[in-house]
């Protein structure tokens, strides 16, 4: 199988929401996902996607601020 595009710096360069995760978060998460394709558990969990025509998903960010109280 082909690696997929979204493994590579320069096409992650093009999503803005990358910009908002903390330092470091980004690479942790695309290690988990190479992990997760090359042992076949992505695969498992959402390979199914593959053999539909079509899907439509959505993006969503959530960020969580922590309440200070003083």
């Amino acid at each position: 199988m082909e690696k997929p595009k979204f493994l590579e710096k320069e096409v992650r360069l093009s999503q803005s929401a990358w910009g908002f995760l903390p330092e470091g978060l980004e690479e942790k998460l695309v290690q988990s996902l190479q992990e997760d394709l090359q042992s076949g558990e992505w695969d498992r969990k959402f390979g199914h996607f593959r053999t539909q025509p079509t899907f439509t998903f959505a993006l969503r960010l959530i960020i969580i601020k922590p309440i200070i109280n003083e």
